[in-house]
């Protein structure tokens, strides 16, 4: 049976599916076509920088090489500090809030919400609110609760700063690659 005699509904299942299939393993292989994806972009981009050393009899490869060579000094010079002060500040940040003294912001708590309960005092159900629910205990469970949300988050941002880091680590390996095709795709452009 021939692919033309079947049915419409059949015909685009099997387009479906194909398109699926070929969706899928572009998806698997996406890894390995990253680095030519990028050097062909990245050749498109950097061909009239190029073109304009070859004016002054400075080989392609060279170009290519100077080129890298100022593109990765200066994103070391810009994204190393950066990263190292993001990681460094964020430490700091985690340092002060396993310090954090919960039964002090207990009583600092407590007292904001006797102002306000003196403030409103006008609106009899709004200080009895403030002064049921601003309880000690209350505040004291809040407190602990707000810090150990809060210590929970930053270790969680600090993890994935970290894991973003190893990430951007392994991709600048791979950009090592990227100059050799970029050369090849530029010879094409």
């Amino acid at each position: 049976m021939f692919i033309r005699e079947l049915p419409t509904t059949y015909k685009n299942i099997l387009i479906l599916i194909g398109g699926a299939l070929i969706c899928w393993i572009l998806y698997s292989i996406s890894a390995a076509i990253a680095p030519f994806l990028v050097s062909i972009v990245v050749a498109y981009i950097l061909n009239p920088v190029i073109r304009f050393l070859e004016r002054f009899k400075i080989p392609r490869l060279y170009g290519v090489v100077i080129l890298y060579i100022v593109a990765t000094i200066a994103c070391v010079l810009v994204v190393i500090p950066v990263t190292l002060n993001i990681i460094s500040e964020g430490h700091d940040l985690l340092v002060r809030i396993s310090n954090l003294n919960v039964t002090n912001l207990t009583t600092q708590y407590k007292a904001q919400a006797d102002n306000l309960a003196d403030q409103y005092s006008h609106t009899p159900w709004l200080k009895n609110y403030l002064e049921l629910y601003m309880s000690n205990e209350k505040m004291h469970e809040f407190a602990a609760r707000g810090v150990v949300i809060l210590k929970d988050l930053l270790i969680q941002l600090f993890n994935k700063l970290v894991g973003f880091s190893v990430r951007a680590f392994s991709s600048l390996v791979g950009l090592l690659f990227i100059p050799l095709v970029a050369d090849i795709f530029g010879n094409l452009v």
